[in-house]
């Protein structure tokens, strides 16, 4: 591990409350959602793992729209439905890499709970209700996709 790395993303506090918790955050494995949201070391790999599942982009790109938002990151990954299809993991990163490429900030500006791909997410979990997404081809995912995006 790059300490270089993990001081530039979590630098330490000058509070020695704040920089021991920001330690034991990004260095330890403190806990199970800990471990995969903070620890560096494990960050860095569920990163790398879930870009590498994403079959339409180059692995950098995937990587450069994960790392860009956090919050993003955090609903895309942080979702066994979407984490777990490779299928609807790829056409959820075929969006947000649109968006990213296309310039769109807006989709991915947060206020309060509510953003653009916030109420993607949540829509596309109320599908995946109705529907078993994992089934469905990339084509029919996009087209999904793009319903949802339509209202929102």
């Amino acid at each position: 591990m790059r300490v270089d790395y993990v001081r530039a993303r979590w630098p330490i506090p000058d509070n020695d409350e704040h920089a021991v918790r920001r330690i034991r955050d990004h260095f330890f494995a403190v806990s199970d959602r800990g471990f995969k949201r903070n620890n560096a070391v494990a960050r860095l790999w569920w990163n790398g793992h879930m870009a590498a599942k994403c079959s339409d982009a180059p692995i950098t790109k995937v990587l450069e729209v994960l790392v860009s938002y956090t919050d993003v990151r955090e609903q895309v990954v942080g979702r066994p439905t979407t984490s777990n299809s490779n299928a609807v993991f790829s056409a959820i990163m075929r969006v947000l890499i649109s968006k990213f490429d296309a310039g769109e900030e807006d989709f991915f500006k947060r206020t309060g709970n509510d953003a653009p791909y916030r109420r993607l997410m949540r829509k596309l979990n109320e599908r995946g209700g109705l529907k078993l997404l994992d089934s469905m081809s990339g084509e029919e995912l996009d087209e999904e996709l793009k319903g949802i995006l339509a209202s929102i």
